[in-house]
């Protein structure tokens, strides 16, 4: 492979790993709607796969067990960059699953610290209805 088409290549990989971390870390909703969003960034953006060829995709991902947002981006990562597209968006989903937990134990410690000051408001409010 030449040397210009491998990085080509390497930046197609690189895009479709933040592009799926993206996706995944920051969009609420369900399947569907991070489906339409790759539609959008895969298809109208990047130019990389045509809208009939993302239906047959999905088509594909919705008859497969398991969620179907995994299953698309999985197969849109392997027909965009082969078995390494695969990998890079199977990695880009875990890892957004470990930021968004991660970020859940820290919101939830915050809120561990701030217990006092929710107990003794239950308190008071208990206290108010009681009298």
């Amino acid at each position: 492979m030449p040397e210009k088409d491998t990085q080509k290549y390497r930046q197609r990989l690189w895009k479709i790993f933040l592009s799926t971390l993206y996706l995944s870390a920051f969009t609420f909703g369900g399947g569907y709607v991070i489906v339409t969003l790759m539609k959008k960034k895969f298809v109208d953006e990047y130019h990389w796969i045509e809208e009939d060829e993302m239906l047959d995709l999905v088509a594909i991902a919705q008859s497969s067990p398991g969620a179907i947002a995994v299953n698309a981006a999985i197969l849109v990562g392997w027909r965009v960059a082969g078995f390494a597209g695969k990998k890079g968006v199977i990695r880009a989903g875990a890892d957004a699953d470990i930021m968004v937990l991660g970020g859940d134990y820290r919101v939830d410690r915050l809120f561990a610290r701030g217990k006092l000051f929710v107990d003794g408001g239950a308190a008071v409010v208990k206290d108010y209805f009681e009298n």
